[in-house]
């Protein structure tokens, strides 16, 4: 991949090249699964993890990301799409399968984002 991105004099091509190379190699026709094949080849690792990764290590944290084991991925890839996404609802897998497991007011709670960094250093006493 990274020869891929080294061309030319300059060492680096244009985005728009880069991303339709990565298209014109996607086996799948059918949008949702183009979508899938870009999530995994260009968003998540050349954004969202690398993110992920370096704001955990900025503030030493230690971050896993349990569903991207690459034998669950790799089952993912393989079911379709009626079951990753029933009609336009998110998760699908995760509402009928592990959920189940879950305490209803838990899989009833919003989401919560984590506060401001410098917020909960001021309201923590000092070791």
């Amino acid at each position: 991949m990274i020869k891929a991105l080294l061309a030319g004099r300059s060492g680096v091509i244009p985005i728009e090249e880069y991303i339709a190379d990565v298209m014109d190699r996607c086996p799948y026709r059918d949008p949702f699964y183009r979508l899938m094949h870009y999530h995994l080849k260009v968003s998540l690792p050349d954004r969202m993890l690398v993110k992920v990764d370096r704001m955990s290590m900025a503030h030493s944290l230690e971050v896993r990301t349990p569903f991207l084991d690459h034998r669950l991925i790799e089952l993912l890839a393989q079911t379709h799409k009626d079951v990753k996404m029933r009609g336009c609802e998110r998760k699908s897998i995760l509402l009928h399968t592990i959920a189940r497991e879950l305490p209803p007011a838990l899989r009833r709670a919003p989401k919560k984002g984590l506060p401001p960094a410098g917020k909960v250093l001021a309201q923590t006493p000092s070791l």
